[in-house]
């Protein structure tokens, strides 16, 4: 978001991103890091925060690194039926609370550098990854909302966009956020 804000200055960007947040899991035993869970409270925070009060244009959903964890391996099949039901709560909220109807995006997931990551806590995640992105597709196409891949450019030399294997380092944020701009343009 920070440097989505740089590439679109006269843009109202909210950001209700927190660190550690899953689509549905209470990762690390705590339901704050549950976006299912607390989607309501998200959407209301940042209607509160939009100076139009009718809606937003876009609502971007770029969750699913944290669902890929080890501790989360077994629970892989519930990672796309949870965004299902994520995308399809936003929809209720929106229409619910008489709010414009926004472009619906779900962004994939960054890859992961494998020869970096933290074995134990993110071991075989961009295995996961790769499989969830295109599960991902699949719920985008099913509640037709928008899905944008970035993914395939992120993936193209890895090993030079993350010090830890799952965090991107800027220049490579700047990447990401270059494909969600010429995205929200093109839209």
């Amino acid at each position: 978001p920070v440097q989505l804000r740089k590439l679109l200055p006269f843009s109202t960007i909210i950001n209700k991103s927190i660190s550690g947040n899953t689509i549905g899991f209470d990762n690390l035993d705590q339901e704050k890091l549950n976006t299912l869970k607390n989607i309501n409270q998200y959407l209301e925070e940042a209607y509160n925060e939009v100076v139009k009060k009718d809606g937003f244009d876009f609502i971007l959903i770029n969750l699913g690194t944290n669902d890929t964890k080890k501790v989360f391996e077994n629970r892989q099949k519930e990672v796309a039926e949870n965004m299902d039901v994520l995308v399809e709560k936003i929809g209720q909220f929106v229409t619910a609370h008489n709010k414009k109807k926004s472009v619906i995006c779900i962004i994939t997931p960054s890859p992961m550098d494998e020869q970096k990551v933290n074995l134990e806590k993110y071991g075989g995640g961009e295995l996961r990854i790769q499989k969830n992105n295109q599960l991902f597709k699949k719920v985008a196409v099913k509640n037709e909302v928008d899905f944008l891949d970035t993914y395939t450019s992120l993936k193209k030399k890895i090993s030079e966009k993350t010090t830890d294997g799952v965090h991107l380092n800027e220049k490579a944020q700047f990447e990401m956020a270059s494909e969600i701009a010429d995205y929200l343009i093109r839209k």
